[in-house]
């Protein structure tokens, strides 16, 4: 049996859809090569898990774990950007810290610091024979390799989602957009020139699988596992609030970081991008 690419993104905390999307998967034969493209962590119950099970995975070979907005998000909240604070609070950064804490709301910072030195060595796009693969999308007539990390990351531009194949250079598969123009929450988009496959998982409780083999850009197959959709927000956020308010009143307490200058690739840039998409100029 032929081994296939398979890609994911935006799993966004949801371990239980990334189990399910790993069962099939082996069920299928397994894989050549697996592509997660970003946004691990954040909104859904056990980002701390899911980034667990990606590192594991990416240990024995034939993964790509790509950075989204959300771990620049996550990587700036615990090495003291303090003016992003609320943005990654408010972007489910407080769902994220449930997940690192224990029955009494304290946080495992060291779990989170080893998770942030993951995250900051991790690539902003990837390229095989056939197609790109980035988190957010890329600016039609730029070569991938000289475009800034913010559109990479952070971007949803209607001259990308318009573009044609020819402008691009390469098919572009991605995430990070749930919802536009023409596509609605829970939506797979296949075109002539990108496959979006952000189906807003932590929401709807669905989470996209794009199959790909050497023969075609496009997919030869998109399929879905399907769990259940979030509890109710008050339910969900109990813990993740009382985690928040610790972090808060840790703010005063010596905390260990991860070194400032490690894993520069990502973190040097990182609160420049997240502050321009916060000033509304990305």
């Amino acid at each position: 049996m032929t081994k296939l690419t398979y890609v994911l993104t935006d799993i966004h905390g949801r371990l239980d859809l990334l189990e399910m999307a790993l069962k099939q998967i082996e069920k299928r034969g397994g894989y050549k090569r697996l592509v997660f493209l970003g946004d691990y962590v954040d909104r859904g119950p056990d980002s701390r898990h899911v980034v667990e099970r990606l590192m594991q995975l990416e240990a024995n070979g034939n993964v790509v774990c790509l950075a989204g907005n959300h771990e620049l998000m996550f990587i700036n909240y615990l090495t003291s950007q303090t003016e992003l604070v609320d943005m990654f609070l408010e972007s489910g950064g407080r769902q994220a810290l449930g997940s690192y804490a224990d029955e009494f709301g304290y946080l495992d910072i060291e779990a989170m610091s080893n998770h942030a030195a993951w995250m900051k060595n991790l690539p902003l796009w990837y390229r095989d024979e056939q197609r790109i693969y980035v988190h957010a999308g890329i600016r039609p007539g730029e070569a991938v390799e000289t475009q800034h990390p913010s559109v990479l990351t952070w971007s949803r531009m209607s001259d990308f989602f318009g573009a044609s194949r020819a402008s691009m250079g390469a098919y572009v598969v991605h995430g990070h957009t749930p919802v536009h123009d023409g596509k609605d929450l829970g939506e797979i988009e296949v075109t002539s020139a990108r496959t979006n496959l952000d189906t807003g998982a932590h929401k709807t409780g669905k989470l996209a699988i794009g199959v790909f083999d050497d023969s075609q850009e496009k997919p030869i197959e998109v399929f879905s596992v399907f769990g259940p959709r979030p509890l109710a927000p008050h339910v969900r956020e109990e813990r993740a609030n009382r985690a928040s308010a610790s972090a808060r009143a840790d703010a005063n307490r010596h905390i260990p970081r991860p070194p400032q200058q490690a894993g520069g690739k990502i973190h040097a840039l990182a609160a420049r991008f997240a502050n321009a998409v916060s000033r509304g100029r990305l």
